[in-house]
């Protein structure tokens, strides 16, 4: 379903304030929400709800936790899927998480919690909330960064002359129009699934010192609570005046850094070392109308690169064009379509809040996934050689051959950004210093573990300028391809497949223990099939994979299966490295998974 009729929302230039002050300050505005009704909200002061009311306003805000960030519904709009965000929840929640920042700063007088959001329709009016809630807080003060990014909002607790405690970005990435969220951050970075779970119960708490219940807290019509506390917000142009030069700088060091690499030399060509380093390169970018555009305007172009012929770049929060998401096919073929037309040297598509990202080479060829995955790898394994290389769990058998021709050592984790990132901390950065998703998400050790595709997107823009830098006369030839050199032997599967598989329960109840038995009776199927050939690996740290050999010439294909986190479902990874190879797999699968009568819904599988 499309969204309501909306105009784009503003971008955060158009916030900032001119003259010579970074910071300025604004009153807080009220998105207009349907007429509310007034005073069904309560001040601090008031009698707390009833015990029973504290119990379903504590499982509701539990319901808003996603692993390590909050998600829900904040516009109406689409049937069956009633608002959970409210302006209340948010204003909640963004208390909850000023109380926390200041608790552990309690040398402070003062604490400074920033706030950024993406294009989303239901953005202002969240933020606005949220900017109250923290406002509302005692010893915290709430500043407004306008459209920004995730990566720059964790940013915004780094630069010096911002020098938040604590910062969150409001975004669901490329859920849909009706959806939002909030992603949370301190200068020690992104907050854990513990900590979620620790802040949604102290939003429960808040609401209840307000004197809310269910129907008040999250009924969108509920006017905000009454505080004390100022209008006045202060707002600061985080990604024009600040992030946008951090990512100038990124760009600049990767390419000295990778011509050094690449030549031997020490001695920098005059073009990286001018103010133009970009000069005499097409970059084009597909923000997709999320928040990259200013990839384009205020980082590419500032450094000499053309980027005419970039889609997308107004912020614009009803995605009319496609989906911010670099997994997407649509949003990948229109970065293809772009780089092509513009004859660029790559390409660039984001999400909607910049912490996914995916490239395209000059040939045109798409590098996401797996091929992105090894284009990382060849930069990081060249700068620490023999390191590990963490990705989650469904990465093909060729990107851990590419992993280990290059010296390096492939942990095939589990899904999960956070789980992948949190596993290469554990690891330490002197073991490891590339995390990644092949979602696009991911990690470096030198970039404060943060979960940052645009940081990826930057380092790779740097291997581009440091090969045209190394060798300039080749720079206008159709064959000047840096991106496809770094992954021209990556050995990439013929077929690869998934499935969903709902898990056969009873609509409420625990599929957790029917999925379990599913994936006891994969591995059975697996060990009996051992007698062809078929090998389970000896780590595997969320479901089962099994390497299925396919021919006298060393093809390999595998299949994974795992449980979903959250869903009643299991999900079927299949590659193959010859024709038809899936299906043969598939077919033994559904056969020998049918015997054991395993609760999953089959139909899906070729018969």
């Amino acid at each position: 379903p499309r969204p309501p009729e909306h105009s784009a929302m503003s971008t955060d230039s158009a916030r900032a304030r001119s003259g010579s002050t970074k910071i300025s300050r604004r009153t807080a505005r009220h998105a207009p929400y349907p007429a509310r009704r007034r005073n069904s909200a309560r001040s601090p002061s008031s009698a707390p709800a009833s015990a029973m009311d504290t119990a379903a306003v504590q499982e509701r805000f539990a319901r808003l936790q996603n692993g390590s960030d909050v998600r829900g519904v904040a516009l109406p709009g689409i049937p069956d899927e009633p608002v959970t965000l409210t302006p209340n929840a948010a204003f909640c929640l963004a208390r909850a998480f000023a109380e926390s920042v200041r608790d552990k700063q309690s040398d402070k007088k003062e604490v400074l919690i920033a706030v950024g959001r993406d294009p989303r329709l239901s953005g202002p009016a969240v933020v606005d909330a949220a900017l109250r809630g923290i406002n509302s807080t005692a010893g915290a003060k709430a500043v407004d960064a306008g459209l920004a990014t995730t990566p720059a909002m964790y940013m915004a607790t780094q630069f010096e002359d911002v020098q938040a405690d604590g910062a969150f970005m409001v975004t669901a990435s490329h859920l849909p129009w009706n959806r939002n969220g909030m992603k949370f951050f301190t200068n020690a970075g992104g907050a854990s699934k513990q900590d979620i779970k620790a802040l949604v119960t102290r939003a429960s708490e808040v609401a209840n010192e307000y004197g809310m219940d269910e129907s008040t807290c999250f009924d969108a019509d509920t006017p905000l609570p009454e505080t004390s506390a100022s209008a006045a917000v202060d707002s600061v142009p985080l990604v024009k005046e600040y992030y946008a030069k951090h990512c100038q700088e990124v760009v600049r060091n990767a390419a000295m850094n990778r011509y050094e690499a690449l030549t031997g030399s020490a001695k920098v060509p005059a073009i990286l070392s001018s103010s133009k380093p970009l000069e005499n390169l097409r970059i084009v970018v597909d923000a997709g109308n999320g928040c990259g555009g200013f990839l384009a305007s205020e980082v590419l172009a500032p450094l000499g690169a053309d980027v005419n012929g970039s889609a997308y770049l107004d912020p614009d929060g009803n995605f009319p064009n496609h989906i911010p998401n670099p997994e997407d096919e649509t949003a990948m073929a229109s970065a293809v379509a772009i780089t092509k037309a513009a004859s660029a040297h790559m390409g660039i598509c984001l999400d909607t809040d910049c912490d996914r990202s995916a490239v395209v080479a000059r040939s045109g060829a798409a590098l996401n996934r797996n091929r992105l995955i090894a284009a990382m790898s060849a930069l990081v394994l060249s700068a620490h050689p023999g390191t590990a290389v963490v990705t989650d769990s469904v990465t093909s058998n060729g990107l851990r051959d590419f992993i280990e021709s290059l010296g390096g050592r492939h942990v095939r984790y589990k899904r999960g950004y956070k789980n992948v990132i949190d596993k290469g901390v554990e690891l330490g950065s002197g073991a490891c210093q590339l995390m990644m998703e092949t979602s696009g998400h991911g990690a470096l050790a030198e970039n404060f573990y943060l979960d940052d595709g645009l940081f990826m997107a930057l380092l790779l823009v740097g291997e581009v300028a440091a090969r045209a830098a190394a060798n300039p006369d080749a720079v206008n030839s159709a064959d000047f391809d840096p991106l496809g050199e770094l992954v021209a032997n990556l050995r990439e599967p013929v077929e690869s497949v998934e499935y969903r598989l709902g898990i056969q329960v009873e609509p409420g109840s625990d599929f957790r223990p029917v999925g379990e038995a599913a994936l006891e009776s994969f591995k059975e199927v697996c060990a009996d099939m051992a007698s062809s050939g078929w090998v389970l690996e000896d780590e595997n740290y969320e479901g089962y994979r099994v390497r299925i050999p396919e021919g006298g010439d060393g093809e390999e294909g595998w299949a994974l299966l795992r449980m979903s986190l959250h869903d009643p479902l299991c999900v079927l990874n299949v590659e193959s490295d010859k024709v038809g190879g899936h299906e043969t797999t598939l077919q033994i699968l559904k056969s020998a998974l049918l015997e054991k009568q395993v609760a999953l819904d089959l139909s899906a599988l070729s018969s």
